[in-house]
């Protein structure tokens, strides 16, 4: 079954932004990767993401991934990875993808992908990825900045949030988000 152009270009810059997060590419980095993209504008997603335990989830992206599956990565083919598995990406295939983005791919989506990839620098971890798109929930759900409000909701969504953040990393990543503002917080 051919794949929509819509579906490739998605499963494309999917594929892109994945091996630049290194060892910690898996299904949690790609829902995490995808909430982004969505937040900086990427009309071409129409997924909806809930809170859950570790950050915003749409349940969707895993669909793409086995997509991808044998393409640019492995480790799909049943649908069964759990969220924070690694899944192995074959990099010689990375020049396919460049080259596919390079031809379909208008300049604003280009320019959403490095902003996502400015956004999460730094923050590739599981860790980094869940503290980050937590708080961009929390912030665009209550419409602050406010760090102590921020820091109580985190805690108050889920007790692995409030063993797992220090204030210091709560701040951190507030004011990464906060770099973002006209983009992602333009409403407020």
């Amino acid at each position: 079954m051919k794949q929509s152009y819509t579906s490739a270009c998605y499963d494309a810059k999917l594929a892109l932004l994945l091996p630049w997060l290194r060892e910690y590419a898996s299904e949690f980095a790609a829902e995490k990767l995808t909430y982004f993209l969505l937040r900086m504008g990427e009309p071409q997603l129409k997924l909806d993401f809930q809170k859950h335990i570790y950050g915003p989830y749409s349940g969707k992206v895993r669909h793409v991934l086995f997509a991808l599956n044998g393409t640019f990565l492995t480790g799909l083919s049943q649908k069964d990875a759990k969220p924070f598995q690694a899944l192995p990406l074959l990099i010689d295939k990375k020049a396919e993808v460049d080259a596919y983005l390079e031809e379909n791919t208008v300049a604003s989506q280009k320019e959403r992908l490095a902003k996502v990839k400015k956004l999460i620098d730094g923050f590739q971890s599981p860790a980094g990825l869940e503290l980050l798109s937590s708080l961009d929930y929390l912030i665009n759900e209550h419409k602050t900045f406010d760090c102590p409000v921020l820091s109580n909701e985190l805690k108050n969504w889920s007790s692995r949030k409030e063993k797992m953040f220090s204030e210091f990393q709560i701040k951190v990543a507030i004011n990464r988000l906060q770099e973002f503002r006209e983009t992602l917080y333009h409403e407020f």
